[in-house]
């Protein structure tokens, strides 16, 4: 059979084995990562979402500022040559 030393030095050996990693999870542990895991998957995708929304309102807000200002600057050319057309009817 094993001697007291060999059993021992066993034992001394599992310990350290166990030391150096920590027990398995159990099932709920197991479940409440995954859960916790899933929670975070849906809030990133969430920001991103609702980063996505910010950046199209942003780029749409250019976009009516850029129509703006395109219009108001035909209305002030519009005026310039309707004023111009007003002084060489006057001159005439």
């Amino acid at each position: 059979g094993k001697s007291v030393e060999d059993v021992l030095e066993k034992m001394v050996t599992d310990a350290k084995a166990q030391a150096g990693q920590p027990p398995p999870p159990s099932a709920e542990q197991q479940k409440a990562q995954a859960d916790a895991k899933a929670r975070e998957a849906e809030q990133a995708q969430k920001v991103a979402d609702a980063k996505l929304k910010s950046d199209a309102a942003a780029q749409d807000m250019e976009f009516k500022r850029e129509q703006h200002d395109m219009t108001m600057t035909e209305k002030r050319l519009d005026l310039q040559s309707k004023r111009q057309a007003a002084r060489i009817d006057q001159n005439q």
